[in-house]
């Protein structure tokens, strides 16, 4: 994937255990109304050399500002799972992808909907996998609510997800 806008600044990459796969997955910039999307693709690997297949518009993630992409894998689904913040900060979109195949697609998808203002890409554990609990946890900083620590609970059922009512980190 060579970048139009030299942007690819977001990305997040996912080992799939269950099928020997890494997901690489992008945001980009296009051109038109709504010019950021949400790109992923397949890579395989034998020794030292990656091979990595087309890039594909997944999602249907398509922003006015830059999207931000964490993502890990859910052992108990073995599948990579990927949430991609809105450019906007008023959306969080939890996406399970399956990279089985030479193209990524989603599974299954739900959003969280709320005015978080702006993330802060404070670290890369923004999204991590309890295997005790089998749930994601997803921590942001809120700088729209005087730089709060916020996080929220994400199930998967493997056909469904569930996000938890956001909380404050005291």
């Amino acid at each position: 994937l060579k970048s139009t806008a030299q942007r690819m600044q977001y990305k997040a990459v996912v080992h799939d255990s269950d099928n020997d796969r890494i997901g690489i997955f992008v945001e980009d910039y296009t051109s038109g109304t709504d010019p950021y999307k949400f790109f992923g693709a397949t890579a395989t690997y034998s020794g030292t050399t990656l091979t990595v297949g087309t890039f594909t518009d997944i999602g249907s993630v398509d922003e006015a500002g830059a999207v931000r992409v964490w993502g890990a894998y859910d052992p108990d689904n073995d599948k990579p799972v990927v949430v991609v913040a809105d450019g906007a900060g008023s959306k969080m979109i939890a996406m399970q992808i399956d990279i089985s195949g030479s193209t990524p697609s989603v599974d299954h998808q739900a959003t969280l909907t709320d005015a978080f203002g702006r993330f802060d890409a404070f670290s890369h554990e923004q999204l991590a996998y309890d295997t005790s609990t089998d749930r994601f946890v997803w921590i942001f900083r809120d700088t729209s609510d005087s730089d709060t620590l916020k996080a929220s609970v994400l199930t998967n059922s493997g056909t469904a997800f569930t996000w938890g009512t956001l909380g404050t980190i005291e």
